[in-house]
């Protein structure tokens, strides 16, 4: 699973300040997904639908690969070194990163289903 986008960081991460805005590729390795969704049924023009109430996630990766670009103010030897920092101590950066990922694929996750479930009655998802 990759996930791509925008990174504003200044602070430290576990011993080393890091400071930098750019672009951020974090790929996790082989990762297990556990879901815990509830859902809720309702009715509509006399078929029952779906709606989701709560969605959790938990993703647990194998491996971790982070590539954070810009940082230092674009100086390529302290944004190599970070980023080899970053990928040998990927099980300490995931723990601090898990929570945020976790909530944001659960968004994703329900915004997808919450349009899938409002297009098709639940008697035409699962048949019975």
């Amino acid at each position: 699973m990759i996930i791509r986008g925008k990174y504003t960081a200044d602070g430290r991460v576990l011993i080393l300040p890091i400071r930098g805005e750019g672009d951020a590729d974090i790929t996790l390795e082989r990762p297990k997904f556990s879901v815990k969704i509830k859902p809720t049924l309702f009715k509509k023009n006399g078929k029952t639908y779906l709606m989701v109430d709560k969605l959790k996630v938990l993703l647990e990766p194998r491996k971790v690969f982070v590539k954070l670009t810009k940082l230092f103010n674009g100086d390529q030897t302290l944004s190599a070194h970070m980023n080899q920092f970053l990928n040998e101590n990927w099980f300490e950066v995931w723990s601090e990163l898990q929570s945020s990922v976790n909530v944001a694929v659960a968004e994703i996750m329900k915004s997808i289903l919450t349009n899938m479930f409002k297009r098709f009655a639940y008697e035409d998802i699962f048949e019975e």
